[in-house]
């Protein structure tokens, strides 16, 4: 209804690559309306073929592959909405998690049950040298972490795992509809939008 009334050319999609529920609510949209999605993109490193390097399709099967793995304790650097379903890992083993020094993500991490002894309340490290030192202070023998690009430091916590000679678990991002059409750059969004500007949902 909004679309319509405000008479939407295209639909500008630029949320944090892991929201599913919205990437799904975008595209339905957009079909039913026959809208165009224009998707900025983050700018993601190159997925990197190590042996301390694994990637993954989900937090469950991260904390599989831990326990099976045997390695603990483990460092969570994938924020407090993460912890949930990490469970299956702390709930048997030492995990750590860095969460963002908010009242709201420490009140999360209690309604699932985190010990919150095991909270670190930190902003995320944009220096290679301070995440190698949260690996070391907390003898981490292992990190997790989301693919979320270089706007969530991925770089530095890949080269902070590595140089601490440790294993990092990076779950992938969600697959995108096919119909999105993806920009890597905003100069390439401002260049598209008058395109769309008096296209078919913009005219009387």
């Amino acid at each position: 209804a909004f679309c319509r009334q405000q008479r939407v050319g295209c639909i500008v999609h630029a949320s944090h690559p892991f929201a599913e529920v919205l990437h799904a609510t975008v595209a339905a949209a957009s079909q039913h309306l026959g809208l165009p999605v224009l998707r900025l993109e983050r700018q993601y490193p190159e997925r990197l073929a190590h042996p301390l390097v694994h990637y993954a399709a989900d937090y469950e099967l991260v904390a599989a592959q831990l326990l099976a793995a045997g390695l603990a304790p483990a460092l969570a650097l994938s924020g407090v909405q993460t912890i949930g379903r990490l469970r299956g890992y702390w709930q048997r083993q030492t995990m750590f998690c860095r969460v963002l020094p908010r009242a709201a993500s420490v009140a999360l991490a209690r309604q699932v049950g985190f010990p919150e002894a095991n909270l670190i309340t930190e902003w995320p490290g944009a220096e290679l040298a301070e995440e190698i030192a949260l690996i070391q202070q907390t003898g981490a023998q292992a990190v997790i972490t989301k693919e979320s690009g270089e706007s969530g430091f991925l770089s530095v916590k890949l080269a902070a795992a590595l140089h601490a000679g440790v294993p990092i678990f990076i779950v992938r991002r969600p697959e995108l509809p096919a119909s999105f059409r993806r920009l890597a750059h905003a100069d390439e969004l401002w260049a598209l939008l008058p395109t769309y500007l008096h296209g078919p949902a913009a005219d009387s």
